[in-house]
């Protein structure tokens, strides 16, 4: 049986658009039960215990002192509370035992209380314990400690109370426990389900136990007990219908009256209403009014991780890492879920959302779905106030959040089932600046390794030779990156490039200058006159007397309709073609300008550079090629550059109204197909670039030759820059030769490192303590000593602690200039000591 309840639902999901379900259900996991579900608080439950100890004592004064009554201390009531959690949490029953105590009763009986809301007075379950007791003492029925059962603050609609189970157990085994009688102060205590009070009618029918309210009146052994039971079980259940109906009624208009009915959740705050003296405000329940306003603080973690998830295309995941990192909202519990539930509310554009959803109980089991109701059953209010994110960040947001959705899971698995492709969530977050495409089979490559600073692409048809690809081979993803990197960022600056860009620009702004833009009134004539043929339908419509004419007239008011919305696109699609950009033409300074700003993105993060690159160049190709003069082949990368597709990328990123006069030229220049007959696009340029690691020594050569034209030697150089003197022999051999140094061949093995650990050279790893104990005054000498390596290691940790001397010392040509040694009183002491020996 279920139970449907309405929920706020502006807590923490929903959506900002329809992206409802066809049906307008979506089932939530439910919450679980946990083993506290329903437990008394433990200062309630330990003055329910006190509770029963006083009123027994009074009551049965014979077995005061007893086991069965013992003296009230505090101890006594504390290992009480401790009985009855374990009860209650591994739903199991102790046996009460009257072995050695006077049979003063005629009866064992057993007593449940309950209340269904945390607001609540606790003592409820104190007095409907007294209620109990004192009517089982009257029919002689003795309730032991071990026989009384509770729930706190659970619904009596559930079946599912722990404590409520555990009474029911007492009943089913009465032949062990010994229960005859089972009383409740009233059958709406008991349940408020009707369809579980008829269950229970019939369990205790069938033990012969009793069942009493000791309140109203009602006992199990009355001939009529079957009637009022159900009759009872029924008005108990309307009467919570009736409530909830009230309640329901009661948030309805506070909402409608601007009243806070839920929480406003995170990036707001409620803070005090004041009265003009400046004294909090109080409501008719005597408790301080309260207000929403927005948390500034939370409020910029919003609008920052939004700019994440649109401008740098981070993922939600990403987002939660940063948000948990810095404790955004005192928690460290942030999700991938939690994120996209925080971006799906309408307060975060100034629309409050009320009976979003509604619960859906099932009472045996009380788990709870859930569902989403149709967007006509919402109540909305507007307030602009609470806006966060502009409407413009908040569309882009969730059209981002849910092209990422559709790429992976049940929505992509249902776009494949429909024969389209849903892509790959990588295009959408991307987490590696190039994604290659295999030049073997065409297919894009996959990454082989994909954590850590050594990613690596590999095309996985090549390993077993799938669609006829041999394309065999790991290529490093920092190669790729580097070499293509390297070779845009030369080309985009170009002079050559520049000039062509340039001109291209030009002559398509002219072209479309050129252009007639009158070309949309023929089709617009043509829609106006095919929405008058169907008003004059429609109005013949309400004059047709003979039913079997308006077939005729609702056949061509299709036809009409499917014709009007083919017009409609194509009048579109020549509006679109119609536009002009605000500028008729450009100036070398312009694009350099663009260029430059492309470039910069280019060099920074991930997230934002790798669309912005893919617009660039397209799609990049590897390919294994053979090499003259070596025997293994090589992998170069084939690419085209295209600068107006990235500039047009870079553009969507720029507000309307900035200065840069080309702001929605380039997105114009992008998405006009038009280009001249019998010429090609000047502006672009194919590139082929080979894919191998360029060696520290060819990166660093123009620092290397600059120190050493400056007098400096191997030694010194390698000190002010932190690297190996082999590093600054290789350098110098390439700059004097012009060729690479061959490979070693002494045989000499480096240090074998463990996997993962990248390789420290030992003066780097003693370099801080060596700059410590320096300054304190110790020498080389002695450092050298103590720390078991050379005096030239000690003296190269220094310099690589203070690399601004040896460096400005290379490059003068001089030696660097080091603290002059101090004597210490130890080394004072112990000279004089060796002296006088």
């Amino acid at each position: 049986m279920f139970d449907i309840t309405s929920g706020p639902g502006d807590a923490g999901h929903g959506s900002f658009g329809s992206s409802d379900n066809s049906n307008g259900y979506r089932h939530g996991r439910g919450r679980l039960r946990g083993d506290d579900f329903g437990l008394t608080a433990r200062p309630s439950l330990l003055a329910l215990a006190r509770t029963y100890l006083e009123t027994q004592t009074r009551l049965w004064p014979e077995l005061a002192g007893t086991p069965a009554v013992p003296n009230v201390t505090d101890a006594v009531v504390e290992a009480m509370a401790d009985d009855f959690e374990r009860r209650f949490r591994t739903q199991s029953m102790d046996i009460f035992d009257p072995a050695g105590l006077r049979r003063v009763w005629d009866a064992i009986g057993l007593g449940y209380v309950r209340f269904s809301d945390e607001g609540s007075n606790p003592r409820s379950l104190d007095q409907q314990l007294m209620n109990v007791l004192q009517r089982a003492r009257r029919d002689g029925v003795f309730i032991p400690w071990h026989y009384v059962c509770a729930d706190y603050a659970v619904s009596g609609t559930l079946a599912c109370r722990r404590g409520y189970i555990v009474a029911k157990m007492l009943v089913e085994r009465r032949s062990d426990t010994g229960v005859a009688w089972f009383i409740i102060d009233d059958l709406g205590r008991m349940n408020r389900n009707a369809l579980e009070s008829l269950r229970l009618g019939e369990l205790v029918e069938a033990t012969q136990v009793r069942l009493i309210g000791a309140s109203d009146g009602f006992d199990s052994s009355n001939q009529q007990s079957k009637i009022m039971l159900a009759m009872m079980s029924s008005f108990n259940e309307v009467f919570i219908d009736q409530l909830k109906a009230k309640v329901h009624r009661g948030q309805t208009d506070a909402f409608n009256r601007g009243e806070i009915v839920q929480h406003p959740g995170f990036g707001y705050r409620l803070v005090d209403v004041l009265t003009p003296e400046g004294k909090p405000e109080l409501t008719r329940k005597n408790t301080i009014k309260k207000r929403v306003e927005i948390d500034p603080e939370a409020a910029e973690w919003i609008v920052r991780g939004a700019e994440m998830i649109v401008r740098d295309n981070r993922s939600p995941g990403a987002v939660a890492v940063v948000f948990n990192d810095n404790n955004v909202g005192g928690a460290r519990t942030w999700s991938s879920n939690r994120i996209r539930k925080l971006y799906a509310r309408e307060r975060l554009v100034g629309v409050e959302v009320f009976r979003r959803t509604m619960q859906v109980r099932d009472r045996d089991t009380g788990h709870v779905d859930v569902v989403q109701k149709d967007r006509e059953a919402w109540m909305t209010r507007e307030c602009p106030e609470m806006r966060i994110l502009s409407d413009e960040l908040a569309d882009a947001v969730k059209a981002k959040l849910n092209l990422g959705s559709m790429r992976f899971g049940k929505n992509a698995a249902e776009l494949r089932r429909d024969g389209k492709d849903p892509g790959r969530r990588v295009d959408v977050y991307p987490t590696v600046l190039v994604r290659p495409v295999c030049g073997g089979c065409g297919k894009p490559m996959a990454l082989s390794r994909s954590t850590g600073k050594y990613k690596s692409f590999v095309c996985l048809n090549s390993i077993h030779g799938g669609h006829g690809c041999r394309n065999k081979g790991n290529k490093s993803a920092r190669i790729i990156d580097e070499a293509v990197l390297k070779v845009v960022s030369a080309q985009i600056l170009d002079e050559g490039f520049i000039t062509d860009l340039t001109a291209e620009v030009n002559i398509r702004l002219a072209e479309a200058a050129r252009r007639p833009q009158d070309t949309a009134k023929k089709l617009e004539q043509e829609i106006a006159s095919r929405q008058r043929q169907v008003g004059r339908l429609t109005e013949r419509l309400e004059k047709v007397q003979d039913a079997g004419g308006l077939d005729t007239i609702f056949n061509k008011v299709a036809e009409l309709n499917r014709q009007l919305e083919a017009k409609r696109a194509e009048l579109k699609e020549e509006q679109r073609r119609n536009r002009r950009p605000s500028v008729t033409s450009v100036k070398e300074q312009d694009v350099v300008v663009a260029l430059t700003q492309l470039r910069e993105v280019l060099l920074s993060d991930v997230g934002r550079a790798a669309p912005v690159l893919q617009a660039l160049v397209g799609d990049v190709v590897i390919e294994s090629r053979q090499v003259e003069g070596r025997k293994r082949p090589e992998m170069v990368a084939k690419f085209t550059i295209d600068g107006i597709p990235a500039l047009a990328a870079l553009d969507r990123g720029k507000a309307a109204g900035d200065d840069d006069p080309t702001v929605g030229m380039w997105e114009f220049l992008n998405t006009d197909r038009w280009i001249m007959l019998g010429t090609a696009p000047r502006g672009r340029r194919d590139v082929v670039v080979p894919l191998r690691r360029t060696p520290k020594y060819e990166a660093m050569l123009p620092q290397i030759v600059e120190m050493a034209e400056a007098g400096a030697g191997i030694d010194l150089i390698s000190r002010a820059l932190g690297i190996g003197a082999e590093v600054v022999r290789d350098a110098l051999h390439l700059h004097e030769t012009g060729q690479r140094p061959p490979g070693r061949v002494d045989g000499r093995r480096r240090q074998r490192r463990q996997s993962g650990q990248p390789f420290e050279p030992k003066y780097r790893q003693i370099a801080v303590e060596v700059d410590r104990r320096r300054k304190a005054g110790e020498g080389f000498d002695r450092l050298a000593r103590e720390m078991k390596v050379s005096r030239g290691t000690v003296l190269r940790a220094y310099d690589f602690a203070n690399r601004d001397e040896p460096a400005a010392a290379a490059r003068e040509g001089r030696k660097p200039t080091r603290p002059p040694y101090k004597w210490s009183d130890e080394s004072r002491a112990a000279k004089r000591k060796s002296r006088g020996a």
